[in-house]
């Protein structure tokens, strides 16, 4: 079908207030990417605000990572963040819909290529994730959420397809088989960005349409850079990646900046690195008198923790090693003969690195000097029998507190009883913190040491 005459034309306008979620279906030369990118854009140009979570496997919106209203930008080599950020978004869904008024910053959630996605989804341990996006279809409109998805055959037969309230279907370049699930349209041109609408968008009808290239002018759109579009008077949340490395100089500058962990009068509190959606400081909570076991195998980063422990948390008495070339037998004997008699401080902290290979008679004296209510952290690589070996292990197990740093299978962390995602080529340093029976990652300081 030709576009009208010009005067005919009707103007198509998505007002996500209004209208709510869209989908965009159409193969890669319809012209449904194009029509996603403008969209972004537009929105990102509007006077009135609005925060952008995008899920983007097919490249469509690369500008965005650094908009202002940009919260995060996700490919698909990024799985587990984007399960993190689909995640936080409900989250804050919950949270508005619990709270008065659901009153809040409209979000905008864009997953283009869903078929990418659910491919990824369902390929491993995060076919859940598939339902968090059913979620925030179902409720979204009620807490100001509004999610736009591009796709193929996914897409249309998706679980929550029936719940979009508006679907733009581009035929463009797609055949009967692509075709066999769509609804029943008047004909169109093979044009690209030539398409046909449903739903409030196009006034409760079936409408033909032609939408913009991405760029074109529109409606004054500067674009979706940084330094594009409207300014932004409230900052996004935020979902980082961790990053591969962080230093101990980076945590000790501009501390005033950063969420620093508050205080427990039970409870030993050391900085260590950066974790969560935002990168904040995280600190180890444990016990008083308590073990802290730190497992990992080789070149994961365990000696440096110990390292980074004491560079980050300073202080004059508080921590108790043996030095690089000391007889380990020997020092831990001589501080058991400390604590006896009544020379080693009550707030000394005992550092024991590779505890798995220490002699019998070290674990021996460093287990009575923890008997006399220091706390430890120790470190050992991961084994079935290292409760056997390190019985103080079996302290840190009961607590529920402890860190596996680069593991490669859930199974290494029966020991505290969690389950969680491995991370493939996870760079040294990175752990999974247990705290309280939940896990979650972070990247230890690196102490510039080898």
């Amino acid at each position: 079908m030709d576009v009208p005459e010009r005067q005919q034309v009707k103007p198509l306008v998505w007002d996500i207030a209004k209208d709510s979620h869209m989908a965009l279906v159409g193969g890669p030369a319809s012209g449904a990417t194009e029509a996603l990118e403008l969209a972004v854009q537009e929105l990102a140009a509007h006077p009135a605000e609005c925060h952008f979570y995008l899920l983007d496997a097919a490249g469509s919106v690369p500008a965005a990572a650094g908009h202002a209203r940009t919260g995060a930008l996700v490919g698909l080599h990024e799985l587990r963040r984007a399960v993190r950020v689909l995640e936080r978004l409900n989250q804050e869904l919950v949270n508005r819909l619990s709270g008065p008024g659901c009153a809040g910053v409209p979000l905008v959630v864009v997953i283009s290529g869903w078929g990418s996605w659910v491919s990824a989804f369902r390929s491993g341990p995060l076919a859940w994730a598939e339902d968090l996006v059913q979620d925030l279809i179902r409720d979204g409109g009620r807490a100001g959420i509004t999610v736009l998805l591009s796709g193929e055959r996914e897409l249309v037969t998706a679980r929550f397809s029936g719940s979009l309230p508006n679907r733009i279907f581009f035929p463009t370049g797609s055949n009967e088989d692509t075709r066999i699930a769509w609804p029943k349209m008047p004909s169109t041109a093979a044009l690209k960005g030539r398409g046909v609408a449903f739903g409030s968008i196009s006034g409760g009808t079936a409408a033909v349409c032609q939408v913009y290239e991405a760029g074109q002018e529109s409606s004054g759109s500067n674009g979706i850079g940084p330094e594009g579009g409207a300014p932004c008077s409230t900052h996004p949340f935020r979902v980082e990646p961790l990053p591969a490395l962080v230093s101990v100089a980076d945590l000790l500058i501009g501390p005033e900046d950063r969420d620093l962990p508050g205080t427990e009068a039970d409870k030993v509190h050391m900085l260590i690195g950066v974790g969560g959606d935002e990168l904040d400081i995280v600190s180890l909570r444990v016990p008083a008198g308590g073990v802290f076991a730190i497992l990992g195998g080789a070149f994961s980063g365990k000696t440096n923790v110990l390292h980074a422990l004491r560079l980050l948390n300073p202080s004059a008495d508080r921590w108790v090693w043996p030095e690089d070339g000391m007889d380990p037998e020997d020092f831990w004997k001589r501080t058991l003969a400390r604590a006896k008699a009544g020379r080693l401080p009550k707030s000394a902290v005992l550092l024991a690195d590779d505890a798995d290979v220490l002699p019998a008679g070290a674990l021996r004296d460093l287990a009575e000097v923890h008997a006399m209510g220091h706390t430890a952290v120790v470190t050992a690589n991961y084994s079935p029998l290292l409760l056997q070996r390190v019985p103080l292990v079996m302290e840190a197990r009961a607590s529920g507190t402890g860190m596996l740093l680069c593991p490669r299978s859930t199974m290494e962390g029966d020991l505290f009883g969690v389950r969680f995602e491995v991370e493939p080529n996870a760079p040294a340093g990175r752990g999974v913190l247990i705290a309280r029976g939940r896990s979650s990652s972070i990247q230890v300081a690196w102490a510039g040491r080898k």
